[in-house]
């Protein structure tokens, strides 16, 4: 999956910029993934022709995912220069169809975010292991593309970036600020291929640490 990700956007990458380390709400966090997985996004990357970077912290992320977002914009701003975009993925995401020139339409636009197309293929034996309240459509636009802005920061929940003058830039369940229509662009969301007892395990986590919060 890791190889995937990391090739399947390589056309309109210049550089990846990777954070490892677990949640501290998942038991036995461990600051570090096997390395192999390292390994392999460095050596994608290098066939890919992009520059890498792998941050490894000292310990799990109190924070969780908001906090581990938030500094993995920090470190790509020591990559990033004011013309750049983000382009934000997880690991068992794949870009299965670009149909537009990305780079260009981003060079173009005076928006702050792109939208592509998230997509599933969920046939009818899978079974629901995903850790989510409300049920998955086959597909839908999210926005993957954000300006590489300066003080750009997760708040509040992992699905709200905001900019340092308060803007949101991504808020899928309020107003955010208009985006750049990328949806030609069609990102497949690998969750069904992920171990049961993995995902099972993810969603005990989840109602746990939600039930604690509340």
């Amino acid at each position: 999956m890791l190889a995937s990700a990391v090739s399947s956007a390589a056309p309109f990458l210049d550089h990846i910029v990777a954070l490892d380390g677990a949640y501290a709400f998942f038991p036995d966090a461990q600051p570090c993934s096997p390395a192999d997985q390292s390994s392999t996004i460095r050596d994608t990357a290098r066939v890919a022709g992009l520059g890498v970077t792998i941050h490894e912290p000292q310990q799990a992320w109190a924070g969780n995912e908001v906090e581990k977002r938030s500094a993995l914009f920090r470190i790509a701003e020591s990559v990033a220069t004011e013309d750049d975009w983000y382009y934000v993925m997880d690991a068992d995401e794949t870009v299965s169809h670009v149909h537009v020139d990305a780079r260009a339409e981003l060079a173009a636009t005076d928006l702050d975010a792109a939208e592509v197309t998230y997509w599933w293929h969920r046939p009818h034996t899978t079974p629901t292991e995903r850790p989510f309240a409300s049920p998955l459509r086959e597909q839908q636009g999210i926005t993957k593309f954000f300006r590489a802005i300066p003080g750009l920061h997760v708040h509040g929940a992992h699905f709200r970036y905001r900019t340092p003058d308060g803007r949101l830039l991504w808020n899928p369940n309020g107003q955010a600020e208009p985006t750049l229509n990328l949806r030609d662009i069609r990102v497949q969301h690998r969750n069904q291929e992920r171990d049961l007892w993995r995902a099972e395990e993810a969603r005990t986590r989840s109602e746990e640490h939600t039930s604690e919060l509340q």
